[in-house]
């Protein structure tokens, strides 16, 4: 068992920058659809609009947002939960999917003072993109024996887009000897 002396040390190990020429162009990965995600998103389909901001953005508080929207739509304040989606646009849940139809089936931009709104009913492909994530990560893999220390051996535990760099034997100690 290592000192508290030493953890500072494990913890301040930084690992060197990635090479841009072995990194992937375009690396695709999507979350694992659980049941309750997709619970959720059943939920947001029926009760959810996202308003998007239009021309100009002031710097709206949140509670502004939800009073005056649940003032046009005719429902409680606590009927209704407001949150940034992004900037400038903002994703209004509804309690109950009549509220809920009444804002999606507002024609045209929606005016509340000197802010404009355009609404639209929430979808899970809102703000989907693909965007290049560039990462490098060290690995400890405990419990490894030393003969199965192999690139072949540990391939198969990491991803088909995953770069495997090396195995850094540099700093292997007889304590370390069981860490890959």
């Amino acid at each position: 068992m290592a000192s508290q002396a030493e953890a500072p040390k494990a913890m301040e190990m930084e690992a060197p920058g990635g090479d841009a020429v072995v990194r992937p162009a375009l690396v695709r990965a999507v979350a694992p659809r659980t049941a309750a995600m997709a619970q959720d998103e059943r939920d947001l389909t029926r009760l959810a609009v996202v308003a998007v901001v239009v021309g100009f953005n002031p710097d709206l508080e949140l509670f502004e947002v939800n009073r005056a929207f649940a003032l046009q739509f005719a429902v409680a304040e606590e009927a209704l939960h407001v949150s940034v989606f992004a900037p400038g646009e903002f994703l209004l849940r509804f309690n109950e999917v009549e509220a809920c139809n009444r804002a999606v089936s507002w024609q045209g931009a929606l005016t509340m003072g000197s802010v404009s709104f355009m609404l639209s009913p929430w979808t899970r492909f809102r703000r989907g993109r693909v965007e290049k994530m560039f990462f490098k990560a060290r690995v400890c893999l405990e419990g490894v024996p030393r003969h199965a220390w192999q690139l072949e051996a540990v391939r198969g535990l990491f991803g088909d887009t995953d770069i495997i760099d090396g195995v850094d034997t540099s700093e292997c100690s007889e304590q370390d000897m069981a860490c890959f």
